[in-house]
């Protein structure tokens, strides 16, 4: 089973929250990282990561923030997983055992969750027959 990081599930919970308002809705980072489920000082670390990525941009000055840098429906949840997850990480050298090939399994698990964009699960939140709010974590 792979597993993802915290930071990787908290920046997937924050891209969604942005998602569910405008587009064009700027909200300070304070404000989408408690409304995300996000401490603050989690979401002062993780929206760096996202901008650097392409994800969100910031808006400087007074009432700037964050908000997202495309539509939802282009934003592909294997992306944000990719970046976020191999952010600030060194590649592997040196010998691997030849039978496993990690890159190749990490790849085909992009390939499966870029299926969905964030637009899909904003929808999938809306919809869910469990009641239970995907963006709590």
């Amino acid at each position: 089973m792979m597993r993802l990081s915290k930071r990787t599930n908290q920046a997937i919970r924050l891209l969604i929250h942005l998602a569910q308002r405008d587009e064009q809705t700027v909200m300070s980072v304070p404000d989408v990282s408690k409304a995300s489920g996000i401490t603050g000082p989690n979401g002062f670390k993780i929206v760096p990561i996202l901008v650097q990525g392409g994800f969100l941009q910031t808006e400087k000055g007074r009432g700037g923030g964050v908000l997202l840098a495309m539509q939802p429906h282009h934003i592909r949840v294997g992306d944000v997983v990719r970046f976020v997850e191999t952010f600030g990480n060194n590649p592997v050298v040196g010998p691997i055992d030849p039978f496993l090939d990690v890159d190749a399994a990490f790849d085909a698990f992009i390939d499966v969750l870029n299926q969905n964009s964030i637009a899909d699960l904003v929808a999938s939140a809306k919809t869910s027959a469990t009641g239970q709010n995907v963006l709590e974590g």
